[in-house]
């Protein structure tokens, strides 16, 4: 009887156990090949080798200087990277020649596959069009890149927001769109936007994205705006209720509602999102909403493992931009 309990008990808690690993580790690699993809792309920046290239297979080329590159692939994809990746539960399959296209970015540019030193592996496509200063040590590239990667190598289950992650620019993967899905919506994954002046936020004004008024010269909010092509592509703080409902297993959360006392019932989700965050503990993340309260302040949702925040908060803060990607 002894033995069925542990049996039993072994049973129940094991699984458990496996999993949270897995996710730590995921977590982990995800945190350090961001660290160090943005590395390179701010040193590329300040060296004037960021911008300027016709094709991916250059951009790589130069990236492989300040990047632990091993392999490269160019028409023969799956031979750096995987077969078949599952998104949003359906099984896809990745083409060995792929353009910019196929991640969802119409840059004209085809994609590279590449394996680095740690074991990471993944597929990136380059924008033609991306911007460089040299004097501005806060250029991270952002603009300039659409990666897929793998956390584990080879290793399964290959399913995206668990081993299988992506940077913003990434609107799906094979024939699947590759979203966090809520409010009835695919949202791109979060990534921290690059922030515009007031000079650039006056002609995003001027363009049509949504802005009313602009202040600061370091503006994150517009730069967001500007990331998802106008408000209309940004969550609302009631969608953005919907998606703490999803992460915290509630009904009904207000839409601009603080509340304490949560339990994460979808961690893998919750654990993916923070994984993406720009603060060191990578407890917490942040989101801009749609809504503009005045030229310096903007409202904003921040998820913790027990709490859920609401503001109208600094434009000039960090927080994610994630963009309507159906």
């Amino acid at each position: 009887m002894t033995l069925a309990v542990i049996g039993i008990v072994a049973t129940m808690t094991i699984p458990n156990l496996v999993q949270n690993y897995q996710s730590k580790s995921w977590n982990t690699a995800s945190t350090v090949f961001d660290r160090k993809l943005t590395e390179a792309l701010k040193i590329m920046n300040t060296q004037g080798t960021l911008a300027g290239y016709g094709s991916t297979e250059a951009f790589v080329n130069e990236l492989s200087k300040h990047l632990k590159i091993t392999k490269t692939c160019t028409n023969n994809l799956t031979s750096c990277f995987e077969k078949e990746v599952t998104v949003d539960g359906k099984t896809t399959k990745i083409k060995d020649s792929q353009t910019a296209q196929d991640l969802g970015k119409n840059w004209g540019t085809n994609v590279v596959g590449f394996q680095l030193a740690n074991g990471v592996n993944g597929l990136l496509a380059y924008n033609p069009d991306c911007t460089q200063n040299e004097y501005s040590n806060q250029i991270t590239g952002s603009d300039c890149l659409s990666v897929v990667y793998d956390t584990s190598a080879y290793a399964k289950p290959n399913e995206h927001l668990k081993d299988i992650r992506t940077n913003g620019n990434v609107k799906k993967l094979g024939d699947e769109w590759l979203c966090v899905r809520f409010a009835d919506h695919c949202w791109s994954e979060p990534s921290v936007p690059t922030p515009v002046n007031k000079a650039e936020c006056e002609e995003l004004i001027k363009s049509g994205y949504g802005i009313k008024a602009c202040n600061y010269e370091r503006d994150n909010w517009a730069g967001a705006v500007k990331q998802c092509g106008g408000t209309k592509n940004m969550p609302t703080m009631a969608q953005l209720a919907q998606l703490a409902d999803q992460i915290y297993g509630e009904s009904g959360i207000g839409e601009k509602e603080n509340k304490t006392g949560l339990t994460i019932k979808d961690q893998d989700l919750f654990d993916a999102l923070c994984s993406k965050s720009p603060t060191a503990t990578k407890s917490n993340f942040y989101v801009w909403s749609s809504e503009e309260t005045d030229s310096g302040n903007a409202y904003t949702r921040g998820f913790y493992e027990s709490r859920l925040d609401s503001s109208s908060y600094d434009r000039s803060g960090g927080d994610f931009a994630v963009c309507l990607a159906d």
